[in-house]
Protein backbone atom coordinates (compact mmCIF):
# COMPACT_ATOMS: atom_id res chain seq x y z
CA UNK A 1 0.00 0.00 0.00
CA UNK A 2 1.25 3.76 -0.34
CA UNK A 3 0.98 6.16 2.09
CA UNK A 4 -1.96 7.21 1.38
CA UNK A 5 -3.65 3.74 1.14
CA UNK A 6 -3.78 2.57 -2.79
CA UNK A 7 -3.34 -0.73 -2.88
CA UNK A 8 -0.30 -1.18 -5.60
CA UNK A 9 -0.93 -5.66 -5.62
CA UNK A 10 0.22 -7.75 -3.57
CA UNK A 11 3.84 -10.01 -2.52
CA UNK A 12 3.54 -13.86 -3.08
CA UNK A 13 5.81 -16.80 -2.41
CA UNK A 14 4.55 -19.86 -4.20
CA UNK A 15 5.50 -23.62 -3.74
CA UNK A 16 4.52 -26.99 -5.36
CA UNK A 17 3.08 -28.24 -2.02
CA UNK A 18 0.37 -26.42 -0.13
CA UNK A 19 2.25 -25.10 3.32
CA UNK A 20 0.58 -23.27 6.63
CA UNK A 21 1.98 -19.77 6.54
CA UNK A 22 3.61 -18.56 10.04
CA UNK A 23 3.22 -15.97 11.98
CA UNK A 24 7.39 -15.13 11.38
CA UNK A 25 6.71 -15.65 7.44
CA UNK A 26 3.58 -13.76 7.26
CA UNK A 27 5.93 -10.74 9.37
CA UNK A 28 8.77 -11.47 6.51
CA UNK A 29 5.99 -10.87 3.66
CA UNK A 30 4.53 -7.87 5.16
CA UNK A 31 8.41 -6.02 5.56
CA UNK A 32 9.23 -7.10 2.06
CA UNK A 33 5.57 -5.36 0.58
CA UNK A 34 6.75 -2.61 2.52
CA UNK A 35 10.19 -2.14 1.06
CA UNK A 36 8.44 -2.75 -2.90
CA UNK A 37 6.25 0.16 -1.89
CA UNK A 38 9.26 2.24 -0.58
CA UNK A 39 11.07 1.56 -3.75
CA UNK A 40 8.23 2.27 -6.25
CA UNK A 41 7.54 5.40 -4.08
CA UNK A 42 11.03 6.41 -4.82
CA UNK A 43 10.78 5.70 -8.18
CA UNK A 44 8.26 8.13 -8.98
CA UNK A 45 9.57 10.76 -7.21
CA UNK A 46 12.66 10.44 -8.80
CA UNK A 47 10.50 10.82 -12.23
CA UNK A 48 8.09 13.68 -10.89
CA UNK A 49 11.66 15.29 -9.66
CA UNK A 50 12.99 14.90 -13.83
CA UNK A 51 10.04 16.31 -14.95
CA UNK A 52 10.53 19.30 -12.80
CA UNK A 53 13.53 19.71 -13.46
CA UNK A 54 13.25 19.76 -17.20
CA UNK A 55 10.54 22.51 -16.70
CA UNK A 56 12.37 24.74 -15.04
CA UNK A 57 14.89 24.19 -16.81
CA UNK A 58 12.88 25.08 -19.76
CA UNK A 59 11.56 27.92 -18.07
CA UNK A 60 14.38 29.40 -17.58
CA UNK A 61 16.10 28.73 -21.33
CA UNK A 62 12.98 30.52 -22.27
CA UNK A 63 13.48 33.42 -19.68
CA UNK A 64 17.50 33.72 -20.69
CA UNK A 65 15.97 34.05 -24.28
CA UNK A 66 13.77 36.59 -23.85
CA UNK A 67 17.05 38.24 -21.64
CA UNK A 68 18.63 37.63 -24.60
CA UNK A 69 16.37 39.30 -26.99
CA UNK A 70 15.27 42.31 -25.11
CA UNK A 71 19.43 43.21 -24.20
CA UNK A 72 19.72 43.34 -28.40
CA UNK A 73 16.48 45.88 -28.20
CA UNK A 74 18.10 47.92 -25.82
CA UNK A 75 21.15 47.90 -27.45
CA UNK A 76 19.78 48.89 -30.84
CA UNK A 77 17.47 51.45 -29.30
CA UNK A 78 20.19 53.25 -27.45
CA UNK A 79 22.33 53.38 -30.70
CA UNK A 80 19.85 55.01 -31.58
CA UNK A 81 19.39 57.86 -29.36
CA UNK A 82 22.88 58.46 -28.30
CA UNK A 83 23.39 61.68 -30.10
CA UNK A 84 20.07 62.95 -28.89
CA UNK A 85 19.89 65.47 -25.91
CA UNK A 86 19.58 64.15 -22.74
CA UNK A 87 21.15 63.94 -19.02
CA UNK A 88 24.68 63.05 -18.72
CA UNK A 89 23.61 60.16 -16.32
CA UNK A 90 20.78 57.63 -15.45
CA UNK A 91 17.66 59.12 -13.35
CA UNK A 92 16.33 55.82 -12.47
CA UNK A 93 19.21 54.97 -9.73
CA UNK A 94 17.23 56.11 -6.56
CA UNK A 95 18.59 58.10 -3.74
CA UNK A 96 22.36 56.68 -4.25
CA UNK A 97 21.77 57.91 -7.83
CA UNK A 98 23.61 56.48 -10.80
CA UNK A 99 26.61 57.33 -12.24
CA UNK A 100 26.62 55.59 -15.19
CA UNK A 101 25.97 56.91 -18.61
CA UNK A 102 21.89 57.44 -19.50
CA UNK A 103 21.37 55.98 -22.74
CA UNK A 104 17.81 54.99 -23.12
CA UNK A 105 14.34 57.53 -22.30
CA UNK A 106 11.88 54.95 -20.50
CA UNK A 107 7.83 56.06 -20.32
CA UNK A 108 5.28 54.33 -18.52
CA UNK A 109 1.71 54.53 -19.43
CA UNK A 110 0.59 57.55 -17.16
CA UNK A 111 3.26 59.45 -19.42
CA UNK A 112 5.94 60.01 -16.98
CA UNK A 113 9.40 59.44 -18.53
CA UNK A 114 13.34 58.87 -17.53
CA UNK A 115 16.46 58.76 -18.71
CA UNK A 116 18.24 55.35 -17.80
CA UNK A 117 21.15 52.97 -17.82
CA UNK A 118 20.99 49.86 -20.09
CA UNK A 119 20.96 48.08 -16.74
CA UNK A 120 18.04 50.01 -14.67
CA UNK A 121 16.22 50.21 -18.39
CA UNK A 122 15.98 46.30 -18.37
CA UNK A 123 14.98 45.86 -14.67
CA UNK A 124 12.59 48.80 -15.01
CA UNK A 125 10.72 46.79 -18.55
CA UNK A 126 11.16 43.38 -16.58
CA UNK A 127 9.97 44.52 -13.36
CA UNK A 128 6.98 47.19 -14.74
CA UNK A 129 4.60 45.99 -16.89
CA UNK A 130 3.47 49.65 -18.05
CA UNK A 131 7.32 50.57 -19.02
CA UNK A 132 8.59 51.07 -22.36
CA UNK A 133 11.23 52.44 -24.19
CA UNK A 134 10.14 55.48 -25.90
CA UNK A 135 10.67 58.35 -28.45
CA UNK A 136 10.94 62.29 -27.28
CA UNK A 137 6.83 62.38 -28.54
CA UNK A 138 6.59 58.92 -25.83
CA UNK A 139 5.36 56.90 -29.03
CA UNK A 140 7.00 53.34 -27.59
CA UNK A 141 10.06 51.51 -29.06
CA UNK A 142 8.88 50.56 -32.78
CA UNK A 143 8.11 54.68 -33.35
CA UNK A 144 11.11 54.88 -32.02
CA UNK A 145 13.36 52.44 -34.27
CA UNK A 146 11.64 54.09 -37.23
CA UNK A 147 13.16 57.87 -36.72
Amino acid sequence: MTPDGHRLGTVNVIDRVPRTVTEAQTSILIELAGMVADHLERRLAAALAVRDERRLRQVADQRADRSDKLAERLRAAAEVIRHQAHPATCELGGRQGCPKPAELKLADSWGDCAWACPDHAEEAILSVSSVFIADEALGGLTAFRRR
